[in-house]
């Protein structure tokens, strides 16, 4: 079966690992590791036999497009979460964790292997390119999810997940918004200092490396307390109530600052995120969920706090602003016609 699911980097990755448990005499290994290889491929193949999502098909005599996909979803989900999707679409998912684990196997396998010290860093980033899809996937399906949001923004989040879910196996395919996860490998990369809660060096440490869209929106949310709110949380690592227990106690002590230690000791080590180096690429995906529970907490029970997540307030400000853009190339267009 000769499927293209690796990118370049991918497939010399799996064949390096092959190599090194050749080396190692390791043949059990190894021949797990090809099942498992080949048991991703049959997933490809399988996701393959399904008509396309984005296109027009006939079944009896009706018919399924983008547009009754579009339909359904807005009118299904969440309530009936994954029935609502696709076969061709949780199936793609299946695949893509499937991708995540059989790379979190090459770890086990490299182990402290001096010999594939080097492959470590590369597959970890393989990790976390396919974990920012699935990141990017549940964002939209919260932002469908949300009646709260504006049709227009849930219509088009869903053919945002459409077009995702017609490429899942494509490994030359961007399944996610390039600004989002620009933002999510900053954060990453970017330890909280804490201080006076501020945020200013966590702020300034966003702006330095982000792009001007996402300055544009860190403008726009400073003037809206909610998504002011939530922003801090991504910044922060930590959630939005025990942000206001911190700070209340720092005011009872009147200090001025913190640093990480002594914010962990107060609210547990489980309740902050990506402020120690953590290498797993999971630890992202952790720290969305947490934030995004909490938030659909906050939003049916009404109480203080931001009701969506920093992520979910992005991409609705990016979907809502290339929509302008289109109306804008589509007015163009008329007026160029009637000159």
């Amino acid at each position: 079966m000769n499927i293209a699911i690796w990118t370049v980097d991918e497939k010399a990755i799996l064949d390096s690992v092959v190599i090194l448990l050749d080396n190692t005499r390791r043949t059990a290994d190894r021949d797990q590791l090809r099942k498992n290889i080949h048991a991703l491929e049959i997933q490809a193949w399988a996701i393959g036999l399904y008509p396309p999502i984005i296109e027009c098909n006939r079944l009896g005599s009706g018919e399924r497009n983008i547009e009754t996909l579009v339909m359904t979803l807005i009118e299904k989900y969440p309530a009936e979460d994954l029935f609502a999707m696709p076969s061709k679409a949780v199936l793609g998912r299946g695949f893509v964790i499937s991708k995540v684990n059989l790379f979190y196997m090459l770890l086990l396998l490299i182990g402290n292997d001096p010999a594939g010290e080097d492959l470590v860093a590369r597959v970890r980033e393989c990790i976390l390119h396919s974990i920012i899809s699935v990141l990017t996937e549940d964002v939209l399906m919260e932002l469908i999810g949300d009646p709260y949001n504006c049709a227009v923004v849930r219509e088009q989040a869903a053919r945002a997940l459409a077009t995702m879910w017609e490429f899942r196996t494509d490994p030359e395919a961007d399944n996610f918004n390039p600004a989002l996860a620009l933002l999510w490998r900053v954060r990453r990369e970017s330890l909280p200092v804490y201080g006076t809660l501020m945020g200013t060096h966590e702020y300034l440490r966003l702006n330095g490396r982000a792009d001007e869209t996402c300055r544009e929106y860190i403008l726009h949310a400073s003037d809206i307390d909610d998504e002011t709110d939530a922003l801090e949380e991504f910044l922060f690592g930590i959630c939005y109530e025990d942000l206001v227990i911190i700070k209340q106690r720092m005011a009872s002590e009147r200090r001025t600052c913190i640093d990480r230690k002594e914010l962990t000791a107060m609210v547990g080590k489980d309740s902050v995120f990506l402020c120690g180096g953590d290498e797993d690429p999971l630890e992202l995906y952790r720290f969305f969920n947490h934030r995004r529970k909490r938030a659909f907490v906050r939003r049916n029970s009404q109480v203080k706090g931001p009701i969506r997540t920093f992520e979910e307030n992005f991409l609705s400000y990016l979907l809502i602003k290339n929509i302008g853009k289109e109306a804008e190339v589509l007015s163009g267009r008329q007026v160029e016609a009637e000159a």
